[in-house]
């Protein structure tokens, strides 16, 4: 059967604004290098900054196969180094 496009519920871990922001995401692009690009793009995040990629409430996103278990819709958390969190991150939109 074949899957629509996926959406990412995206936020930055442990900062005050627990919003999420809304991405679509091409299933063609299951993979965890994409995944994280996608995800620095859209909250403009640098990826060195970048501790671990969390799916909601407590899964650790580490590989491939990990990203290729998706449901249509993810909340996922980005875990910056936190020497490096920002107090506000500019979303791009």
């Amino acid at each position: 059967m074949s899957r629509a496009g996926y959406v990412l519920r995206l936020r930055v871990a442990n900062l005050e604004d627990k919003d999420f922001i809304e991405v679509d995401y091409d299933e063609s692009k299951l993979n965890y290098r994409d995944l994280i690009e996608t995800c620095c793009q859209h909250l403009g995040v640098d990826k060195i900054d970048v501790a671990k990629i969390r799916k909601l409430p407590d899964v650790t996103i580490r590989r491939d196969e990990d990203v290729q278990r998706f449901n249509r819709l993810e909340h996922l958390e980005v875990v910056v180094v936190p020497s490096r969190l920002q107090p506000s991150y500019n979303y791009q939109l």
